[in-house]
């Protein structure tokens, strides 16, 4: 029979395995979370519907380069990821899919960040033009089937870090 200072003894000892057990199990689990984060370049950003949000990783295309080339080339693009496209003046938007080989959805915002025109199932290689109809600040590119999805519809908001904004 055990008396009262070895029964303290062991569960001391179950104690600290568990701990060191708990604190292991963390520092791998947030090894996990920062391996598997996107690379630098991403932003997170919320579209916001009329019934719930949804949240986009979106890769930004800022300059000239970048935004030509787009989404080109590319042979997949996982769920909830884009490709942004921040414009510097309010604009008639016109994009393609030339050398694009994955089908979109395209989001046209203005300044204010509401969506103003969307484009369904942008078919890839085509290269008709795809023009916002409207005066637009932005364009989100997304897999096809994103708007259904998601229930996005013209007058959502679209929100992204301040390091974007005018």
């Amino acid at each position: 029979m055990m008396n009262k200072k070895q029964i303290l003894i062991q569960f001391s000892i179950r104690f600290m395995q568990c701990f060191t057990l708990a604190v292991f199990v963390f520092i791998f689990w947030m090894g996990f979370v920062f391996w598997k984060s996107k690379p630098e370049g991403y932003i997170p950003f919320v579209i916001q519907t009329h019934t719930t949000s949804v949240t986009v990783h979106a890769e930004v295309a800022l300059t000239p380069e970048q935004q030509i080339r787009g989404l080109m080339f590319r042979k997949s693009l996982p769920e909830n990821d884009g490709m942004l496209f921040v414009f510097p003046t309010k604009q008639i938007v016109s994009m393609w899919m030339k050398n694009t080989y994955i089908p979109l959805d395209m989001i046209f915002f203005d300044d204010t960040r509401k969506v103003v025109h969307i484009h369904q199932n942008a078919r890839p290689h085509d290269l008709t033009i795809i023009s916002s109809l409207v005066p637009a600040t932005g364009v989100l590119e997304v897999n096809a089937g994103f708007v259904r999805k998601h229930h996005i519809t013209l007058g959502n908001q679209i929100n992204y870090p301040s390091v974007l904004k005018d």
